[in-house]
């Protein structure tokens, strides 16, 4: 039978699917298959095996513009999406979870061979299931007797790096614990550095520390003034050094001080430290109020600053009016929650200011 009329909408511009044990299928409906208006679908997201079942379409979805696809094996991007389909031209936005080495030195030679014209957001998130990370010596999961240690490609993240500066269009970047490439810090500063970003987001990265940060966040304020949204969150057990606190709080006061459309900032687990706190203050207060008029969000949770708590709330509710989000988790100063519950910060628009603690 047919699928309804209501069904028909929904998948004209969503394809969504995954694995079910039911009757032994991956949970497709067939019927919805056999009638999908695959050259009106904008949106497909399923896994590995899934994306296989749908290539037939997918040759057809001459619309299709985001593809989010959980990996399961070890395989080139062109056997999940052959590159001379018209989808793949048109694609504008690519999520890849379970980062397989494979599959990155595909999508590195996609990128450099001009195959994804249009690819504006590309995501990698996670490594495959079962891979082990590192960092000052400590291995997790702890490693077994008889197992040998896991090994990465120094040359994966630098074909990935190179990649994405390449990459014609490409106005987003994110990268999560992918551990082949956030061992490198080269590679995460070449990927940072790339010029006219609106949106990047490196968390769970092993090697990045302070002179990451200072590289991306320096190189950002000069390149990318359109920036929009800026994660930076090392791995927890970073194996980078934090020792430039200074020069980081002064990097991101640089950075707010160029990119005057940035909306969202976080820096959780950065040891910015009250060093790096005040520094970031006083780059502030070098300039006019509104200059984080823009800015919504700000999170420097869990990132050692101490006394400067509240200073740093202080000069964020003057200077940054649109402010709804202030993130200070972990500071473990009680006279900032104490002030938090006796004041009730609102930003310009009358809105309450949410402060974590």
């Amino acid at each position: 039978t047919p699928p309804s009329a209501a069904a028909k909408r929904w998948i004209r511009t969503n394809w969504g699917f995954g694995y079910s044990s039911r009757r032994g299928s991956d949970g497709r409906d067939a019927a919805a298959l056999d009638f999908a208006p695959w050259p009106q679908i904008v949106s497909v997201k399923g896994t590995h095996t899934s994306v296989y079942a749908v290539q037939a379409g997918l040759e057809v979805a001459t619309s299709l513009h985001t593809l989010d696809i959980e990996l399961l094996f070890p395989e080139a991007l062109e056997e999940l999406l052959p590159l001379h389909f018209a989808s793949a031209s048109r694609l504008r936005r690519l999520v890849l979870r379970c980062c397989y080495e494979e599959m990155l030195i595909s999508l590195s030679a996609a990128l450099h061979a001009g195959l994804l014209p249009g690819l504006r957001e590309l995501e990698l998130l996670g490594s495959p299931k079962g891979s082990t990370s590192r960092a000052r010596g400590l291995q997790w999961p702890p490693r077994r007797s008889g197992l040998a240690a896991e090994s990465f490609d120094p040359a994966v993240a630098d074909a990935l790096a190179a990649a994405v500066r390449a990459a014609p269009s490409l106005e987003a970047l994110a990268v999560h614990s992918v551990s082949s490439v956030g061992g490198k810090p080269e590679a995460l500063i070449s990927m940072g550095c790339r010029p006219g970003l609106r949106r990047l987001s490196l968390a769970g990265c092993e090697s990045l520390g302070h002179e990451v940060m200072l590289s991306i966040l320096r190189s950002l304020a000069r390149s990318s003034p359109a920036l929009e949204y800026l994660t930076l969150f090392p791995a927890p057990l970073s194996i980078a050094p934090m020792e430039s606190p200074v020069e980081v709080g002064r990097g991101v006061a640089e950075l707010m001080g160029h990119c005057l459309a940035l909306r969202t900032l976080r820096l959780s687990w950065c040891a910015l430290a009250d060093e790096g706190a005040f520094a970031l203050i006083a780059g502030l207060s070098m300039h006019a109020v509104g200059l984080c008029r823009s800015l919504l969000v700000a999170d420097f949770s869990h990132s050692g600053i101490g006394i400067a708590s509240l200073p740093l709330l202080e000069v964020f509710h003057a200077y940054a009016p649109s402010l709804q989000q202030l993130g200070l988790s972990g500071c473990q100063v009680a006279e900032v929650a104490g002030t938090v519950r006796a004041r009730a910060f609102t930003n310009a628009s009358g809105r309450k200011l949410v402060v974590s603690v």
